[in-house]
């Protein structure tokens, strides 16, 4: 596996990056949100339709938890965006040996308070029209885990409705880890949450 780094200049680039490209790319950016940020590691998944949701969640981080940043990317994307390794990208491949690695790995960087990892447990990009969402089973590994973690879900939503430029909307809701014990409780979980969100996009 590729392990993240944290080189300064990289990440200060990859922040200033997303800043600039998300206000200049949407008309609007709204962020729906009762977070309570807590001195505890942040398990941060959200949906995955777009390249843009890594930066969705680099945006996230810096607007509401300012924490360590981990990005959780297939093997074959990473090795084509190997800058992206030096500001928290690290690798999973899929049906490898490797995997074992990575989900120890990643269950090291939730016990640190001051980590956030993201990742998108579709495992691949999909149609913004899937519904419900299916979960890799990995995700389980990661939700059991011996230290407390704030469990965070999120949702990018894009409408351009009379716009020429797009409107991005973020949802975020805490979901309490314990009430999840099977893949399909943290399933049927975000899959109510993001029903709930395109309802209110609606509104």
């Amino acid at each position: 596996m590729i392990k993240a780094r944290h080189i300064s200049f990289y990440v200060n680039f990859i922040n200033l990056y997303t800043k600039l490209n998300i206000q200049w790319h949407f008309s609007k950016v709204t962020i729906n949100s009762n977070i309570k940020v807590q001195p505890l590691p942040v398990l941060l998944i959200g949906n995955h339709s777009t390249w843009w949701d890594g930066f969705f969640g680099a945006y996230l981080n810096i607007k509401i938890f300012r924490k360590i940043i981990y990005v959780m990317m297939l093997e074959e994307q990473l090795i084509h965006r190997k800058f992206l390794n030096k500001a928290g990208a690290y690798s999973i491949q899929k049906g490898a040996r490797s995997m074992i690695e990575t989900i120890n790995y990643s269950k090291n960087i939730l016990n640190n308070k001051n980590n956030l990892l993201l990742m998108f447990p579709q495992g691949e990009i999909q149609s913004s029209y899937t519904y419900p969402l299916k979960f890799e089973k990995g995700i389980m590994q990661l939700i059991k885990t011996e230290h407390p973690i704030q469990l965070v879900f999120f949702a990018a939503l894009i409408d351009y409705f009379s716009n020429k430029k797009p409107q991005l909307n973020f949802y975020l809701t805490e979901h309490n880890i314990l009430n999840i014990t099977t893949i399909n409780d943290i399933e049927n979980a975000y899959n109510q949450f993001f029903k709930n969100c395109i309802e209110s996009q609606k509104e």
